[in-house]
């Protein structure tokens, strides 16, 4: 099912196994250094120099940063899209590859499970993120607690 950026899909319309294309989102440096120095001023995130020290060859986003770029694209490219009530929880969620100053990542979700109750559901989504060389940089488990469709009598 694909879910058109005007209608709001329902926990009833999705599909488990259903991808979601998430989009894209370009990493600076000054937005690297500039995100690190207010949560995460660890060096290798916000000193272009002394990240050479490092094993990752430069200065690294924050894993933090990362995730909550990651949570933009979801939030633009299908929160948005759906009758969200709130976040439940995040887990599994592994940092696999440094991104650095300039790279590109590309979302996907992936619909894992709806779980159907008195006028909402549980959605549980596997989120990936990759660079623009197609290397996985973050996957996460999500869940979220979505909407029913109504019915003539109220919340389903």
């Amino acid at each position: 099912m694909s879910i058109s950026s005007t209608a709001i899909a329902f926990a009833d319309d999705l599909q488990v196994g259903s991808t979601h294309d998430l989009g894209t989102y370009a990493f600076t440096e000054a937005e690297i250094i500039e995100y690190a120095t207010k949560y995460d001023p660890l060096p290798f995130h916000i000193d272009p120099v002394r990240a050479l020290d490092w094993p990752f060859g430069g200065l690294i986003s924050s894993g933090i940063h990362t995730m909550s770029a990651v949570q933009r694209m979801q939030a633009d490219n299908f929160y948005s899209t759906v009758a969200l009530i709130a976040g439940k929880s995040i887990r599994d969620v592994s940092l696999r590859r440094p991104v650095h100053p300039g790279d590109v990542l590309h979302g996907t979700l992936t619909i894992a499970d709806v779980t159907l109750r008195d006028g909402r559901a549980d959605l549980t989504t596997e989120v990936v993120a990759r660079n623009q060389s197609d290397d996985v940089v973050i996957s996460m488990t999500m869940v979220s607690v979505i909407r029913r469709r109504p019915t003539a009598s109220g919340w389903t």
